[in-house]
């Protein structure tokens, strides 16, 4: 995915979730609009949000990077019956799956973890719909490609 270190100090502007499809708003520090579609969302937890939110980073993880805190935590297994063993057998999912999480991390301001199998990351112009499918765009940037 693009450079996501340019969210530093940017905005956590909000969430749209339809279905397995979540879209997150976020804008760089000079004030620049992505959103960040996530599509086959198996989980997905945010909290804190307020007006103001302040991204401290946001994080890419493959599968073969992801923890059994954060499946811990995406699930939000805390206080759940052998959450710890629930989380290590949704982690063997994940892998196997070739799952990605998403981590935006606040400075101050809302939170959010995300687990997913595509991911990509969009100038907010380049949203024609509100859910736009990430194979869309795709298909859409392809074909332009093909009629230059």
């Amino acid at each position: 995915m693009d450079n996501l270190d340019a969210f530093h100090d940017g905005a956590f502007e909000g969430l749209l979730v339809s279905e397995t499809t979540v879209q997150l708003f976020l804008s760089t520090y000079e004030k620049e609009r992505f959103v960040l579609v996530a599509e086959g969302v198996v989980a997905l937890t945010a909290s804190g949000l307020q007006l103001g939110n302040i991204i401290l980073d946001v994080e890419e993880r493959t599968s073969n990077e992801i923890t059994v805190r954060d499946i811990y935590e995406v699930f939000s297994y805390g206080g759940v019956p052998n959450g710890e063993k629930r989380s290590e057998q949704a982690l063997l999912m994940a892998q196997k799956e070739g799952l990605s999480l998403i981590a935006v991390n606040p400075s101050y301001g809302g939170s959010c973890l995300l687990l997913a199998k595509a991911t990509k990351l969009l100038r907010f112009g380049e949203l024609a719909e509100p859910l736009v499918s990430v194979r869309a765009v795709e298909s859409r940037n392809r074909d332009t490609h093909q009629n230059e």
